[in-house]
């Protein structure tokens, strides 16, 4: 039963499946030339942008978390900072001080004016029975910020009894040193 011509194999199992062999590629050419068969024998469209590697793939994936997180977190910032301005956290205190700003000739500038009502309003809930008040005075000038905000007050109501002047400092750091000396 030797037949040297009965080259093939029996499946070892009967449920094997036999393999077939790979189907032949096939290519398609252009008429200008061109071969349009990629990996794989697939066949490329020629008008069909390249697949992009993965890289670039995880750079624009980034790219646009990038995008999309910088504007969220500026509005959430922005809403952060939004409400705790709302947020009246006035307490007891020693003294209310309000720092010195423009004056023009005793009359206060439109940022000194806000500052001091902002002053007044808080003395006049009782949250502190002195104001203290800064700001020396310029070249030049016949009224010191301190002195502008003093005539602002008393006008209002606040006495002079209630308030206190460190006309000396010429920047903050000076007014708030004069505070403490006012304090101590």
């Amino acid at each position: 039963m030797d037949d040297s011509r009965d080259t093939e194999r029996l499946p070892l199992h009967s449920n094997a499946q036999t393999i077939s062999p790979p189907a032949e590629r096939t290519s398609s050419v252009t008429d200008d030339g061109v071969r349009l068969e990629g990996p794989a024998g697939r066949i490329v469209d020629p008008d069909k942008p390249k697949p992009r590697s993965r890289k670039w793939s995880w750079f624009r994936s980034i790219l646009a978390l990038v995008v999309l997180a910088v504007p969220l977190f500026v509005l959430l910032i922005a809403g952060a900072v939004y409400w705790q301005a709302r947020t009246d956290e006035a307490g007891p205190a020693d003294a209310i001080v309000v720092l010195g700003a423009a004056q023009y000739n005793g009359r206060p500038s439109p940022v000194l004016s806000a500052r001091l009502d902002h002053a007044l309003a808080l003395y006049d809930r009782d949250l502190a029975p002195l104001i203290i008040l800064t700001g020396g005075r310029a070249e030049g000038d016949a009224y010191s910020e301190a002195e502008a905000g003093r005539l602002y007050l008393e006008e209002r109501g606040v006495p002079s009894s209630a308030m206190a002047v460190e006309n000396e400092g010429r920047d903050t750091f000076t007014s708030m040193q004069g505070v403490d000396e006012v304090l101590a």
